[in-house]
């Protein structure tokens, strides 16, 4: 996981707006919602957009990776959607000291 320590705070990561939109993405939103919240998303809502239903959501760009293989496996290739760089927000207290101890680690085996 890609992160940025600024002096004096907390680490940063990126943090994605994705827009996952599908014809009848009705016949998909519980699992499409679901992906989206085992990927750390907060989905901010479903829009509609002519014949298509969008769900908006703001996800880790860490999270993202293999996002539209696991997109098209569940909506059997019906879905598609786009992202774009939103904010850096901090990252959560639990991964942070994950990476952390990570670095302690290789730090660590570096210099032994």
């Amino acid at each position: 996981m890609a992160s940025i320590r600024i002096p004096g705070s907390a680490h940063i990561i990126p943090i994605f707006v994705t827009a996952t939109g599908a014809r009848p993405l009705a016949d998909y939103t519980g699992s499409v919602m679901g992906d989206l919240q085992s990927r750390r998303a907060i989905v901010e809502g479903i829009d509609s957009e002519g014949h298509f239903q969008k769900v908006i959501a703001r996800v880790p760009l860490a999270e993202m990776d293999g996002y539209s293989s696991s997109l098209r496996s569940i909506t059997q290739g019906r879905a598609k959607f786009k992202s774009g760089f939103l904010e850096y927000a901090p990252v959560p207290f639990e991964i942070q000291r994950r990476l952390i101890d990570e670095h302690a680690k290789h730090a660590k085996e570096e210099y032994a």
